[in-house]
């Protein structure tokens, strides 16, 4: 009886080990992966919700703010190039 006692104490302590090395494994894999099928995701919902949603004045707003964002990327390129 003792034997087996200690048998068995020493497998749940390696399926615990395993386990835990499962959990981590896998939450490593959702963290690493969750931004891109995040992305994938929206890449799919925005058109929808574009149409739906989107007006004239909706359209002109977002070329103004791709105007200045594209701008701003220019000037960091700029000053990176000086450095």
């Amino acid at each position: 009886m003792r034997y087996s006692r200690i048998r068995r104490a020493r497998n749940q302590k390696r399926y615990a080990i395993v386990l835990l090395i499962v959990f981590l494994i896998l939450g490593g894999i959702y963290f690493l992966m969750a931004g891109t099928i995040g992305k994938a995701i929206s890449n799919i919902i925005t058109p929808i919700l574009k149409t739906k949603v989107g007006t004239e004045q909706d359209g002109q707003v977002l070329n103004r703010m791709d105007k200045m964002s594209i701008l701003q990327m220019r000037l960091v390129r700029k000053e990176r190039t000086q450095s």
